[in-house]
């Protein structure tokens, strides 16, 4: 599986994701998870200069926003869990449940929940996301699953998974699997529309 940053930019329009540098609204910083250094590295957005590199845990991956991007979640899958890092201090200020080697992983529109995909037990982990308490463990949801999408509306998730060549829908809420759709070869991760209407 290829390894490579991921950048985690804020306000990113479908016109500058590719052409300008995308800032996050009141800081102007963007964030750079590096896989291999075991650290973040926060970039100026005007200078594009690097003022901070922030140790984190072990391989961190997947970045997310939360609590009105007070927050930024960053999945270190080497470490079994989701580190919560301050946009402010810039600083770790805690964890968040995430079962064994947190790949990528969502948050539903409340930022009440957090689903994690565990790739090599094949399971999804539903954690809350401010006490940062695992809820539950979603099992057999194909074979290296993968991307963690939630629906608009935030009561299923979609989840591909990579060997299987499929899409699971998965209510978090209760632990069901709902149905399931056969894609194209290695899947990673689906998107929606703006409007939620198809995925």
């Amino acid at each position: 599986m290829k390894q490579s940053p991921t950048i985690l930019l804020c306000l990113a329009t479908a016109l500058s994701m590719w052409s300008a540098s995308v800032k996050c609204e009141g800081t102007g910083r963007i964030f750079v998870s590096n896989e291999m250094d075991n650290t973040v590295s926060v970039i100026d957005g005007d200078s594009y200069e690097v003022i901070k590199i922030i140790p984190v845990g072990e391989r961190p991956r997947d970045m997310q926003w939360h609590a009105n991007k007070s927050r930024l979640l960053i999945a270190t899958s080497g470490s079994d869990h989701i580190e919560i890092l301050d946009v402010d201090t810039l600083e770790i200020v805690g964890t968040i449940e995430a079962g064994e080697d947190p790949e990528l992983f969502d948050l539903d529109p409340s930022g009440t929940i957090l689903v994690a995909s565990n790739e090599d037990d094949n399971e999804l982990t539903v954690s809350n996301a401010s006490t940062g308490e695992k809820i539950r463990t979603v099992e057999n949801v194909g074979i290296e699953p993968e991307g963690v999408t939630f629906s608009n509306d935030g009561k299923v998730v979609f989840v591909t998974s990579e060997v299987t060549n499929t899409v699971l829908v998965v209510d978090p809420w209760s632990g069901n699997i709902l149905d399931e759709a056969l894609v194209g070869s290695r899947p990673r991760r689906g998107i929606f529309t703006p409007d939620g209407a198809e995925y």
